[in-house]
């Protein structure tokens, strides 16, 4: 009897791993292990970038004159203090990138940059203003909008103009110098004229070289001689004049 019942259960078991060696043939993934899925999210909750912000930006002058000194001020506000991150400021010109500064914001949110001096006149520039939050941070970022407006134009200069006097037989000379009030020098040409009773006798256009021109002219006669001097101006300065006289002297 007890055999019997042994073989009955041998038979069983032997009937069971057969049925399930059919169905690991015909479905292999039913033993696969089950798909694990790995989450790079190293930064800590609050989830970051959870706070919308806003950025303004303000210029200290929207005109201001070539060579003259003018400021961009970005201003990040948010739901929450803002006091960690980048401001990028990028000066754009007809499509084209002129400068790109970045500055951290400071615990009221604000950051400041210096424009370059020396953008070309007579352009307008276009600065915008983006906040980068740090890594991890709550607040997202945001950009300008509307961006902020410089529009630069020509600078004033100074044209002196010196004629001295010469002894007959000597040929008459005149110094110009052009003034801009800046440490770069005006570039261009000026047209110097001599005159005597309105009738022009001599015209030169000389080029400037260090803002100072000279121009040497042929012998005249002894008399009185009137001098007009113009700067034509440039890209980035004004035209101006100055007027001088000489005198031919008779004697040696």
């Amino acid at each position: 009897m007890f055999k019997k019942i042994l073989l009955r259960s041998f038979v069983g078991t032997t009937v069971l791993s057969s049925a399930l060696a059919v169905a690991l043939v015909a479905n292999p993934a039913a033993t696969s292990a089950p798909e694990l899925r790995t989450v790079d999210n190293h930064c800590e909750e609050p989830y970051p970038g959870s706070v919308t912000t806003s950025t303004d930006i303000d210029l200290r002058t929207p005109v201001g004159v070539y060579g003259a000194f003018n400021t961009a001020t970005a201003t990040v506000s948010a739901s929450e203090d803002v006091s960690d991150g980048t401001v990028r400021f990028v000066v754009t010109t007809d499509g084209s990138t002129v400068n790109t500064q970045t500055r951290p914001v400071n615990a009221n949110g604000v950051a400041t940059i210096s424009l370059p001096r020396y953008l070309k006149a007579a352009s307008t520039y276009t600065i915008s203003a983006t906040y980068v939050p740090e890594e991890c941070s709550v607040l997202a970022g945001s950009s300008s909008s509307p961006d902020g407006s410089y529009t630069v134009y020509k600078r004033g200069t100074q044209t002196v103009a010196d004629a001295p006097s010469r002894a007959r037989g000597r040929r008459p000379v005149v110094k110009v110098a052009v003034d801009s009030g800046l440490p770069r020098y005006a570039q261009g040409k000026v047209r110097i004229a001599i005159s005597r009773r309105d009738n022009v006798l001599a015209s030169r256009v000389v080029g400037l070289n260090d803002g100072s021109a000279r121009a040497l002219f042929r012998t005249m006669r002894p008399g009185r001689y009137d001098v007009a001097v113009r700067y034509l101006g440039a890209r980035n300065f004004r035209a101006s004049s100055d007027g001088d006289g000489f005198r031919i002297r008779r004697g040696s």
